[in-house]
């Protein structure tokens, strides 16, 4: 999933989610260089211990040496899975499927998680994929390289879906989150995914009606005066070497 992205005309680095290793390594790399950035934050994940879902997803069925040739998953919408060679390749589609399944789900998410860790065997997260504990984002937080950011509770992206008009269903658990965040001064928001896909004029209300000031979308552009407050570009990052962020970067020199 996407966790860091450059905004190149502001000359700002963002990160979403709130992965341990953004205050162990980007922050005093930050620091360092004299760089800041904004640290957008899936709140409900902090302290918890255990891997955001879709890492939890990907150690389940891709990282498991365990899986049964079968796996019954049929609950609201979801397919079951019958395989006969259980091995990461033969998982991978039946895993992107699922991505898609439970970006979906919400209230429904964690019970067919649940689930799925019972058939799977497999409880034990993962140490490099773990959100910060809340001890280390209170010291990541006073860092003058760091803005904090939200990101909804649990990284939901319920607005994603249009109504027949066109206009997403209300989520008042992201409102209430938004609404609490705004009291406590974070004024910045992400789009859980960000694409254009999964934020609409309702996604927009809802941040502008909590008292935010800006929402960042996963589109890329350069950011400049005239970029739409509540929906301004970034260019993703993904696990490039310095020549493949130096070549997709190249388009947004000034």
């Amino acid at each position: 999933m996407p966790r860091a992205s450059v905004s190149r005309a502001k000359r700002l680095i963002t990160f979403d989610d709130g992965y341990a290793d953004n205050h162990a390594h980007a922050r005093p790399i930050m620091e360092r260089l004299g760089v800041h950035g904004i640290f957008y934050i899936s709140a409900g994940y902090i302290g918890s211990g255990r891997e955001f879902w879709w890492d939890e997803l990907e150690r389940l069925l891709l990282l498991n040496n365990a899986l049964p040739r079968t796996l019954l998953l049929e609950h609201h919408g979801v397919p079951g899975l019958n395989l006969d060679d259980a091995d990461a390749g033969a998982m991978r589609p039946h895993c992107d499927a699922l991505l898609l399944a439970l970006r979906a789900l919400h209230a429904k998410r964690e019970e067919l998680l649940s689930e799925l860790r019972g058939l799977v065997h497999s409880t034990n997260a993962r140490a490099t994929a773990l959100p910060m504990s809340e001890s280390e984002l209170k010291a990541f937080a006073a860092s003058p390289a760091v803005t904090i950011g939200a990101h909804t509770l649990l990284h939901c992206c319920s607005l994603r879906r249009p109504t027949s008009r066109g206009a997403a269903p209300r989520d008042h658990r992201v409102e209430e989150t938004a609404q609490r965040d705004a009291r406590h001064g974070v004024e910045r928001f992400a789009y859980p995914f960000g694409t254009l896909d999964d934020f609409n004029e309702e996604s927009i209300r809802v941040c502008k009606e909590a008292g935010f000031r800006h929402a960042a979308a996963n589109r890329p552009g350069l950011v400049h005066k005239a970029s739409p407050s509540f929906a301004f570009p970034r260019v993703l990052v993904r696990d490039w070497t310095a020549e493949e962020m130096a070549d997709h970067l190249r388009p947004y020199q000034l």
